[in-house]
């Protein structure tokens, strides 16, 4: 047909030479193109486990396959559960399926590697431990119960698909992992590295929980945005761990652990036996329970309880700057004030059987605009020079400062000035109702 076409041009003398001459070409190159046939590609190896030798694989039709970016690599052990290396001849692939009869470990990082598709582990396991070299995926990480999808130390991974997912039944440990595209949670994730969520990119962590390992610095970087919908952020860390300022539904400290900007959390914060929370210098809000039954500390800031019917303390220390009740809020535990306390109007603080401790150096420490129910409490001013004692009803008075009343004040049961210390009633009264 090509010949046909060109003897035919030959003829119309308005064809210029280099028309003929490209033609030509182009005849040429194109007529000698063999088009790439994408193949699914079977595992099959009996004794090398290098993924680039062709022979290793079974294309279904009896021959080898070399392995393109079009081929959709599968492990299967009804072929073979011999292991494999990702080693730097294989490049790109369409995507990776682990069937859950496979019990092999697929070894990655040695170099650099992209899946354009997803990567579905069903059985045996997956390691980025081989290498630093980073290993990407434009698809969905899915793992099936009885696939493990392990990060190791020293990988490299990254997410870039768009509206993609990470999760499943089975074990997921991520190493150091860059969400740069739009992704979702879809199962527990657990991360022993750094996770970056790149700008204008996103993740998801659904109702799952993201369990961050990394055993000192910052495991979670946020330049983009995190989506913490009803999950769990668990900072986990050996040694210690920054906690990145944003917002969370529950936050889990089981570290030693300072906040690196304001934070927020929707529901629960928890911080473990022995272990810390340092909110520094900057504001918390939470909107949900505080139960710390390790430490937590706070130089300066101001942390806000926004939450209806929620609980603040637990056993143990439990050290604020400023604390604002903005919510309906009830201590499950002592609370220390290093400045001020301040109750919103229609808003309160029932202080059950603990003690709430002012040791604001002057001043009012506490100001009452809404409710403050004592019950069985103590209510302890011990302001280094001089505080001013707020006007309301209190179960047990401490005064361990120099007092002075601002207005009327009924203690129900004990008032207790310390040796050395003393309380002004100005022009206002004090009612003792203890019988």
């Amino acid at each position: 047909m090509f010949k046909e076409n060109f003897l035919g041009l030959l003829g119309n003398k308005k064809i210029s030479l280099m028309a003929i001459f490209m033609l030509a070409i182009a005849g040429f190159l194109f007529g000698n193109v063999t088009p790439v046939k994408a193949e699914t590609c079977t595992w099959s190896a009996s004794s090398s486990a290098v993924m680039s030798v062709g022979a290793n694989w079974d294309n279904g039709a009896g021959g080898s396959c070399t392995i393109t970016e079009d081929d959709a690599l599968v492990f299967s052990g009804a072929k073979t559960s011999l292991g494999a290396t990702w080693d730097a001849g294989v490049t790109t692939t369409a995507s990776v399926t682990v069937n859950s009869d496979y019990s092999g470990t697929i070894s990655i990082g040695v170099a650099a590697a992209t899946t354009t598709g997803n990567y579905t582990q069903n059985g045996g396991t997956t390691t980025l431990a081989g290498g630093a070299g980073l290993f990407r995926i434009g698809g969905n990480l899915a793992v099936g119960a009885a696939g493990t999808f392990s990060g190791g130390t020293v990988g490299n991974l990254e997410f870039y698909g768009t509206t993609k997912t990470i999760g499943g039944a089975g074990v997921i440990t991520l190493p150091t992992t860059t969400i740069a595209g739009t992704i979702q949670m879809v199962g527990n994730v657990t991360s022993t590295g750094v996770v970056t969520i790149n700008a204008s990119k996103s993740l998801d962590a659904a109702g799952y929980t993201l369990l961050l390992a990394k055993g000192t610095g910052a495991p979670l970087v946020i330049t983009g945005t995190f989506t913490p919908s009803t999950s769990t952020v668990n900072y986990s860390g050996d040694v210690s761990a920054t906690i990145a300022g944003t917002e969370y539904y529950n936050l889990i400290v089981n570290t030693v652990g300072t906040l690196g900007a304001a934070a927020s959390t929707t529901n629960n914060l928890t911080v473990n036996p022995v272990k810390l929370l340092d909110l520094a210098t900057y504001n918390l809000n939470f909107g949900g329970n505080i139960a710390n039954s390790g430490n937590i500390t706070q130089t300066s800031g101001i942390v806000t309880a926004t939450g209806t019917t929620k609980t603040l303390g637990g056993s143990g220390n439990t050290t604020l700057a400023t604390l604002n009740i903005a919510g309906t809020i009830q201590m499950i535990g002592n609370v220390t004030s290093t400045d001020v306390v301040t109750i919103d109007a229609s808003k309160s603080l029932d202080a059950a059987g603990y003690t709430l401790m002012l040791t604001k150096a002057t001043g009012s420490p506490l100001l009452v605009n809404g409710t403050f129910t004592a019950s069985t409490s103590t209510v302890n001013y011990s302001g280094g020079t001089s505080n001013g004692i707020a006007t309301t009803t209190y179960y047990n008075l401490t005064v361990n400062t120099a007092g002075t009343l601002t207005g009327n004040v009924t203690s129900t049961n004990l008032l207790t000035i310390n040796t050395g210390k003393s309380l002004a009633g100005a022009t206002f009264n004090l009612t003792l109702t203890k019988a």
